[in-house]
């Protein structure tokens, strides 16, 4: 996974009406993929107004997350390409959590309906 794709991934879903089960989540969320200095932030608790479901933020000025999801890039890769699933990546210490890690389990159904949209 590059940090181009995934931001592409993520842009993809917030403009799809997968986006709508991001937004339910209500949650403010940060990726991190540490070997390729990647760290991502959506922030699912409002509509941004450009007809998205969700903001992005990258290299920008981010709201404060509630949680932030760490792995190699190339765990979040296989996640993202259907080969590992999240939740086992999770419980296997594969993605670290940090934060509000209840809140953040909203989003675990959203990215496997998501999944066609990063192939």
């Amino acid at each position: 996974m590059t940090h181009e794709r995934f931001v592409a991934f993520l842009r993809a879903v917030s403009s799809s009406e997968d986006g709508r089960d991001f937004a339910s989540a209500n949650v403010v969320a940060a990726f991190e993929a540490h070997d390729i200095g990647s760290r991502i932030v959506i922030d699912t608790t409002g509509r941004p107004g450009d007809g998205s479901w969700f903001s992005i933020h990258v290299g920008e000025a981010a709201p404060p997350a509630e949680v932030t999801f760490s792995a190699l890039a190339e765990t979040f890769d296989r996640v993202l390409r259907g080969e590992l699933g999240i939740m086992l990546a999770i419980t296997s210490r594969k993605i670290l959590t940090e934060g509000k890690v209840a809140r953040a389990m909203r989003l675990v159904p959203a990215f496997a309906r998501s999944l066609p949209h990063y192939r």
